[in-house]
């Protein structure tokens, strides 16, 4: 698989700390703090969120939901 068929395939895109907090309209302190929650992963001492679609799911699915105040 080449360089250019990886770009194709890998529509998702990584949200950081800050991309997330305006998205949500919340502090980056609250990222912090919830950040297993919103589905955040440690990369390298970074966190790394999914993208805004994943993030959405997670936060209005059925089955688990997130208080956002």
């Amino acid at each position: 698989m080449t360089t250019e068929n990886l770009d194709n395939n890998c529509k998702k895109s990584i949200m950081t700390i800050e991309e997330v907090s305006q998205f949500l309209h919340k502090s980056q302190s609250w990222v912090y703090k919830n950040w297993k929650i919103l589905g955040g992963r440690k990369l390298g001492g970074s966190l790394m969120f999914p993208d805004k679609e994943d993030l959405y799911e997670r936060l209005f699915s059925e089955r688990k939901r997130v208080e956002i105040r």
